[in-house]
């Protein structure tokens, strides 16, 4: 068990894109989609932290009206309603 928790705390002072980062608290790897590489902002893929195909997610710009959003900081119009971003 303590060797679990050491790994654990390995992954946390790496950076582990599955633990917690800027703002987002990510839990079970399947429920990330295509998480499991940095975000691109340019590759067309959903990945990193990217809330839709690159754009949101605090590393890349915001996305356009009606993409995906958690927050309001991953919207061009800095407003996130029900999940998208809105005018």
């Amino acid at each position: 068990m303590r060797a679990l928790g050491l790994a654990l705390a390995s992954l946390a002072l790496s950076g582990c894109p599955f633990l917690v980062s800027d703002d987002y608290e990510i839990g079970d790897p399947a429920d990330a989609g295509a998480d499991a590489a940095p975000a691109a902002c340019s590759d067309g893929v959903l990945n990193g932290q990217e809330t839709a195909t690159d754009c949101g997610g605090g590393a890349c710009e915001g996305c356009p009206n009606g993409s995906a959003c958690v927050l309001a900081r991953d919207c061009l119009s800095n407003l996130c309603t029900g999940q998208l971003c809105t005018p």
